[in-house]
């Protein structure tokens, strides 16, 4: 996987609202959807977030709740560096439902 696609993805604007179910996001929510192709999020720890990607990709986040930023961890192994996502982007609105 790209971990340059992941950063810029996180980077886009949020193009739909989250859903109430959203709320506790323990199941698969969608946060953004394009042309029938849709990026989905769940927490999994109160740090810690997966997003699964259009394609299937599926990879977990760490969010810095105190700072405003996330960082994703990949199945290798590696780390990416601390992002702090945009006003208004589907980074930012997922950091968000997480740090509620």
């Amino acid at each position: 996987m790209n971990k340059l696609l992941v950063i810029s993805f996180l980077a886009l604007p949020m193009c739909t609202l989250l859903s109430a179910e959203a709320r506790d996001m323990k199941r698969w929510v969608d946060v953004s959807c394009y042309k029938n192709r849709c990026e989905s999020v769940r927490v999994i720890s109160p740090v810690f977030f997966q997003h699964r990607s259009s394609d299937g990709n599926v990879w977990k986040v760490e969010a810095d709740c105190d700072a405003g930023r996330t960082r994703a961890h990949f199945s290798d192994g590696t780390t990416a560096d601390w992002f702090s996502p945009p006003s208004g982007s589907v980074g930012l609105a997922m950091l968000e439902q997480v740090c509620r």
